[in-house]
């Protein structure tokens, strides 16, 4: 029953409403028990049943590989969501 919102909402410790500034959530979380974990993780893919592609989000440790990975993937980097906390 999760989706890729929850994923990120998890990893960043925010929600993001649809009008204005995230808000924190689930810190307990992003800054408990996965805060350094997460950042080990370069590339978040996260496939839905619904879509054909999945969704992505870059931790931002590794431009170089980031640039490596849209490649591989045939994604253009801007389209990338990043990942910020």
């Amino acid at each position: 029953m999760a989706g890729y919102y929850d994923l990120q909402c998890v990893i960043t410790g925010n929600c993001y409403p649809d009008e204005g500034p995230p808000e924190p959530s689930f810190r307990n979380i992003s800054e408990g028990r996965i805060r350094e974990d997460r950042f080990r993780i370069h590339l978040y893919l996260w496939f839905d049943v619904d879509r054909s592609k999945p969704h992505m989000l870059f931790s931002r440790l590794n431009p170089a590989l980031d640039a490596v990975l849209c490649d591989y993937f045939g994604v253009k980097p801007e389209r990338i969501k990043q990942l910020v906390t």
